[in-house]
């Protein structure tokens, strides 16, 4: 099964004014991107990619490490791409990272490279995909609309729980399923 560690975007009021960031881009007709569903919007910790169902333990009791980490709140906001404006392949909005989600990502790399899961290439940059540009046809307007939103706020989301994902691909796109969560700790916890 094809899995990968995330934080869920439950924020409806977010999740409003992401939508109408894919309903501008759609607006703009500016090239073929398929928009990914909102209820799918989802912060990728760490992916795992192919795993078996005899790895599902030892990978459960890792995200049940991030169980000591406080809760947080991080601000949603700016629309980036990915790799560059010179030829975008995804659309996404950010998230300001704190350290405590540094902390997060670099124990679940360290922990699941124990298991022989391959580090991260990339440097962490956290992100609500909100569309893949399969084509693009009217880039100058595109980059342009998306320069212009690459300093709006979206609101300051609660990270509460990470969730270890199941990832089924098929031709109208992924079905996300939650395998496992983690609470994380109130902040008076010690």
């Amino acid at each position: 099964m094809r899995t990968f560690v995330a934080i869920d975007l439950e924020d409806q009021q977010i999740k409003r004014r992401l939508i109408e960031v894919q309903q501008q881009l759609k607006t703009l007709e500016a090239g073929k991107i398929k928009l990914v569903d909102p209820e799918q919007f989802h912060l990728t910790i760490k992916f795992l990619g192919e795993v078996k169902e005899k790895q599902l333990p030892e990978i459960k009791e890792i995200l049940e490490g991030l169980a000591s980490f406080p809760r947080q709140q991080l601000l949603v906001k700016g629309i980036g791409v990915f790799p560059h404006y010179g030829y975008i392949n995804a659309i996404w909005a950010g998230l300001e990272c704190s350290s405590t989600l540094e902390k997060m990502k670099s124990q679940l790399e360290k922990e699941y490279a124990k298991l022989g899961f391959a580090r991260d290439k990339y440097d962490f940059t956290p992100h609500f995909t909100l569309g893949r540009a399969k084509k693009v046809w009217a880039k100058e307007e595109l980059v342009s609309t998306l320069k212009e939103l690459k300093t709006t706020e979206f609101g300051v989301l609660d990270i509460n729980k990470v969730k270890l994902k199941q990832s089924t691909l098929t031709p109208q796109g992924p079905i996300y399923e939650t395998i496992s969560e983690v609470e994380l700790a109130e902040e008076n916890r010690n």
